[in-house]
């Protein structure tokens, strides 16, 4: 009789000090592919959601995330963990976390039969000083590869001496098809005449309002486009220290009327029609996810273009397609860039279907799954 063979599972550690709930697709697919034990600190704190471990095969939260000298931190019980049982370690390539640190070295002194070592990490800014330079490439010399979020990032690396052969682009993701099977259901409605009680073109921002978003220079930005004869509404989705503030603001230069503070919402269903119904979404500071939930739904966005200030999805933006950058703090000219788009930009559907590209070739779990699988083999 022939013998089959079935190919082993490779064993994966994944060491992380949390898992923030936008994490739910890309990690469960890849719980279902692999033998993963996921560790991460049980006390860990965040201003964002968690995902929900018990939805993973295997969790341990034993760890506890522990600060040494503000910001450098460890996890306790770190030492407790058995790493020589696997064939890969992931950390999350923190140069501010002692453990990582401390994992990669106790993995590389164990030999030939060692597991191998990989990073899931930002990687490169490019506002490094020459110290933190310095120390980044002793760094990123001790994995045997390094997965970043974008070609930004690899590109910095590679030119700072960082072998461009361990780096692998990974991009970044939402829930791709939970918000795929709504998408592929929504059409236009009525909701933003339902708001504001008019038919002018929509801006949206969607996400925590905070000061480091810079949305006193949008809500300014409303104000002088409606002096300049294009009256516009904006819809802000979230919530925030800066939410007050926001509000004294649109009221004092007396646009209060034009803007609608709708609050958090984690109604996905909701978030798509407010999403898809808009015209474009505009983040004055870095616009991070934000880009990738405006995108999948077929609205293009506008952020500023230094990028060393950016999360790595500002390269889902490509100008003239799928949105455009606005020179960094200037509120004149992020006018300007608004009243451009919808000067140059009648075919809504072609945007819509440009946004919807991009997010489906590049920025979803199914391919950063490829990518993964090309690391464990």
């Amino acid at each position: 009789m022939k013998q089959t063979s079935t190919k082993r599972k490779k064993r994966i550690a994944m060491i992380f000090p949390y898992a923030p709930s936008y994490r739910k697709a890309i990690y469960e697919l890849m719980d279902q592919e692999f033998d993963i034990d996921w560790y991460f600190a049980g006390n860990a704190r965040r201003n964002l959601r968690f995902y929900d471990y018990s939805r993973l095969n295997r969790c341990d939260l034993h760890l506890e995330e522990t600060t040494i000298v503000n910001p450098i931190h460890h996890y306790r019980h770190n030492s407790d963990l058995n790493l020589r049982q696997y064939d890969y370690v992931v950390l999350p390539g923190v140069i501010r976390n002692l453990s990582d640190w401390a994992n990669m070295i106790k993995i590389r002194l164990m030999g030939k039969h060692r597991p191998k070592i990989w990073l899931w990490t930002h990687g490169w800014y490019g506002r490094e000083s020459s110290i933190q330079k310095y120390i980044k490439r002793r760094f990123f010399s001790l994995p045997d590869g390094i997965a970043v979020y974008g070609d930004h990032a690899r590109k910095l690396m590679v030119r700072n001496g960082i072998d461009k052969d361990k780096i692998r682009v990974i991009s970044n993701s939402l829930d791709f098809d939970t918000q795929l099977a709504i998408r592929q259901h929504i059409r236009k409605s009525h909701v933003y005449e339902k708001i504001f009680g008019n038919k002018l073109p929509v801006l949206i921002y969607l996400g925590r309002l905070t000061a480091y978003k810079e949305l006193d220079r949008l809500v300014t930005a409303v104000r002088l486009l409606s002096d300049r004869g294009m009256s516009c509404n904006l819809m802000m989705v979230g919530d925030g220290e800066a939410r007050k503030k926001l509000e004294d603001l649109a009221r004092t230069i007396g646009i209060r009327d034009k803007i609608y503070f709708a609050g958090e919402c984690f109604d996905e269903q909701m978030n798509a029609e407010y999403l898809y119904n808009a015209d474009i979404c505009v983040s004055p500071g870095n616009v991070g996810l934000t880009a990738i939930h405006s995108l999948m739904f077929g609205t293009p966005v506008i952020t500023h273009d230094t990028f060393i200030y950016q999360g790595p999805e500002f390269e889902a933006i490509k100008p003239e397609k799928t949105g455009d950058f606005f020179h960094f703090k200037d509120t004149g000219d992020l006018v300007a860039t608004i009243e451009r788009w919808f000067s140059k930009h009648s075919d809504r559907e072609e945007i819509r279907r440009e946004c919807y590209s991009e997010i489906d070739n590049r920025w979803n779990p199914h391919a950063q799954m490829e990518v993964i699988r090309t690391i464990f083999q």
